[in-house]
Parts: structure tokens; sequence; C-alpha cells
């Protein structure tokens, strides 16, 4: 199943979502209790896991766009996606916009919340500009104030 045929299955199969988010939180808390520094990628898991801590990492649309089809022009990362050739910047932006607004809505049904809200997080990263290694270096500085395990 690509990415597109998976978002559109899961509106009409909510328990899917349910089922993924609920064994992540509890596989998470299992790492968690053994004294496991655990890292959770995920765009509801804040709701899931409040003890954590939140960082919400975005990027321009249009920036976005760009780096997915970068990855797009290799096979392997396509494969790795899990998603068709897309031959331009436009529809890859257009893409991104509608899957965002799609998993928005399906949150808001299914959790009653926005993913996108900006206060329900302890750190925000804008990676527009940033390359991989910076938004790292910006996490793991921040991580460092709030726990011992990262000192």
């Amino acid at each position: 199943m690509t990415l597109e045929e998976l978002t559109a299955y899961a509106k009409n199969h909510p328990e899917i979502d349910r089922e993924v988010d609920h064994k992540t939180r509890d596989q998470a808390r299992v790492l968690a209790q053994k004294g496991k520094n655990v890292l959770v990628e995920g765009r509801v898991q804040f709701f899931f896991l409040p003890e954590s801590i939140k960082i919400f990492l975005k990027v321009d649309f249009e920036e976005a766009a760009k780096r997915i089809l970068k990855d797009l022009q290799n096979a392997e990362k396509r494969r790795e996606r899990n998603e068709e050739v897309v031959l331009s910047l436009p529809k890859v932006k257009e893409k991104i916009i509608r899957r965002e607004e799609e998993d928005a809505q399906r949150y808001k049904k299914l959790y009653g919340l926005d993913h996108r809200d900006e206060k329900q997080y302890d750190l925000i990263i804008n990676t527009t500009s940033l390359t991989p290694e910076k938004a790292v270096e910006k996490i793991l500085s921040y991580l460092k104030t709030q726990s011992k395990s990262f000192a």
C-alpha cells in the first residue's frame, strides 16, 4: 500500500489509527519502564504520551515538497517511502497540503485534537532552513536542559 492508499483506507477504518497509536504508546512505556530513553515519532503521540517531552518539527510546504521530490527521484528512496513517482514540485506540494488537511480532519474526528496546535509542544523547531544535523543539534541541546539522561 502506498502512503496515499493507507491514508484513504484509514479514513474508513479508524481502528487502524487507534491500534497503531495505542501499540506505539504501550511499547514506548514498556521501554521507558526498563530505563530506556525512547524516541517516538508520530503526529499524535504527544497526546498519548503526555509525560513525554514533546517536540514539533515544522517545515514550509514548498521546502517539504523540494525535499520529497528529491527523494522520489531515487528509486531506493522511493521504495523506502512507498510512494509513486511524482514529476513536478507543484504536484508534490499539493499532495503534502492535501495529506496534512486530511490527517488533521481524521485526528480531530478520532481524538478531538489538532496536531498542528503548537501550544501542545515543549519545543518547536522550524526546519525549513536547517540541515538535519542542525535540527538534531537543537533537539539535543534542548533535551540536555530537560533531562539528566541526555547530559
